[in-house]
């Protein structure tokens, strides 16, 4: 029986709605007794389904799942406390070494003197690390407070 799809779409649909009525006349044929016990049996085949082994949360109410939660806190604690040391010991090491005398520090060394027009007090960095400090050096800025062009000579 070759049907075309909209021929098929309508025998679905009549069918469909056939098996509603039948359902429909067996469900008002029904007794409340008779109606609950299909009700119990449907639920019960869902609950099958729920309670079968295959589904199981797991070590939820046993003692494996505390243990197992207690070993996990413990090794985190542990990786904690270890990066916590790792990092003061680190900071103490980096403090010690890269002491403020050794000639690659980073360290700004400030000039203090006056402006020879304004006779205000101004701090210039000469030099950002000791290793500057051994070779002269030539400054041009402007004076912060006259706007004074500066020439600024420095020699060890």
């Amino acid at each position: 029986m070759d049907l075309s799809p909209e021929e098929r779409k309508i025998v679905f649909e009549q069918e469909k709605i056939k098996k509603e009525e039948e359902t429909k006349k067996k469900l008002v044929a029904l007794t409340d007794e008779e109606r609950e016990q299909i009700f119990n049996e449907e639920l019960e085949k869902s609950q099958v389904f729920f309670n079968s082994s295959s589904i199981t949360t797991p070590f939820w109410d046993k003692k494996a799942y505390w243990i197992l939660c207690i070993i996990h806190a413990i090794i985190f604690m542990v990786f904690g406390l270890i990066a916590f040391v790792v990092a003061i010991v680190l900071s103490l090491v980096i403090g010690f070494i890269w002491d403020r005398n050794s000639p690659s520090a980073i360290v700004s060394y400030k000039a203090y003197f006056n402006c020879p027009s304004c006779k205000n007090n101004l701090w210039i960095i000469i030099a950002n690390s000791k290793k500057e400090l051994d070779y002269p050096i030539d400054y041009q800025w402007n004076c912060v407070h006259c706007n004074q062009h500066l020439d600024i000579h420095y020699k060890k």
